[in-house]
């Protein structure tokens, strides 16, 4: 008996090697901002070594007064600290959920690009928005859910001490089940909404199935690909490391230099290195990141085979 998970190791590393070789910038680009929002490339793991140089004096006093200007000022316009707070916490929490959606979409994205040959945003964003959302509320509903979890256990050990610890034994089945339709959404449902043109609910329904008919094959795929990511995460880590060693020493001993000649010099440097570690960990994870989609992808296409 063959493992799907298995066999389509070889063939997705020549399939990512196909779609990613030769070289063409426009299209390691576009894989680069379908990574940064998929998740590969919001981690720099870097330091910021832009704060080299003189920093205020401790022993200089605060002057209040243009503090005291300013709150007269919010005073007269209407405007209150807690509205500001308001404002602030609503303006990050937009940020947060816009950047989720355009994540969920750009999942899809990736996907569709591994069925076409060649990535495409426009084209992705225009087909996959809508499957898109129902993937962000999904998300959302399994992170409510863990969120109200959890509280219940809060709830049970404030109300019953260490008794009501025992409702985590109730919880592990609801965490398990949440994990495993995760998965299966995240890894039948999407391709299969891409490379059939299935609805999502369909999709999820087929998911299950598969996980189900298949329970063995499945078990292989999840225990795989736990592996897969944790030696995906370490090589390219290490890698990661090597070439900040590399670029990072020699920016740091710049930004030192010009951060005690003139200090904007040595911030600007720092700020360049910033990027430039960005750039580093983008370009790593591409390779990485399409093999794993490459090789989700092509997993279900075995599933999908034999249902």
């Amino acid at each position: 008996m063959s493992w799907y998970s298995v066999d389509e190791l070889e063939s997705s590393f020549e399939d990512t090697k196909d779609f990613l070789l030769p070289f063409d910038l426009g299209t390691w680009l576009r894989v680069g901002l379908i990574v940064l929002f998929v998740g590969g490339g919001t981690s720099t793991g870097f330091s910021d070594f832009g704060s080299i140089g003189d920093g205020i004096d401790a022993d200089e006093e605060f002057d209040s007064s243009l503090l005291d200007e300013i709150r007269q000022d919010m005073s007269e316009l209407g405007i209150t600290a807690s509205g500001l707070m308001f404002v602030a916490v609503a303006g990050i929490a937009a940020v947060i959920f816009l950047f989720t959606y355009l994540s969920a979409v750009f999942e899809f994205i990736f996907f569709q690009a591994f069925k076409d040959r060649k990535p495409e945003i426009r084209r992705g964003l225009s087909l996959h928005y809508g499957n898109g959302f129902k993937y962000f509320l999904f998300n959302v509903a399994v992170l409510l859910t863990w969120i109200a979890s959890f509280g219940v256990i809060v709830a049970s050990v404030i109300r019953f001490s260490w008794q009501g610890a025992l409702v985590i034994l109730a919880m592990i089945p609801l965490w398990i089940g949440l994990w495993l339709l995760s998965f299966v959404v995240r890894n039948f449902a999407l391709p299969d909404i891409v490379s059939n043109n299935t609805s999502f609910l369909q999709a999820v329904r087929n998911g299950i199935g598969y996980a189900r008919n298949e329970w063995k094959q499945t078990g292989v795929f999840i225990v795989l690909k736990i592996f897969v990511g944790i030696a995906a995460s370490i090589a390219a880590g290490i890698v990661y490391l090597i070439a900040l060693l590399i670029v990072g020493i020699p920016l740091l001993i710049v930004g030192i230099i010009l951060g005690i000649i003139f200090l904007p010099l040595g911030i600007i440097v720092g700020v360049v290195g910033l990027v430039l570690a960005i750039i580093i960990w983008i370009t790593i994870q591409i390779p990485v990141q399409s093999f794993v989609f490459q090789w989700v992808y092509n997993v279900f296409g075995r599933f999908d085979d034999q249902s």
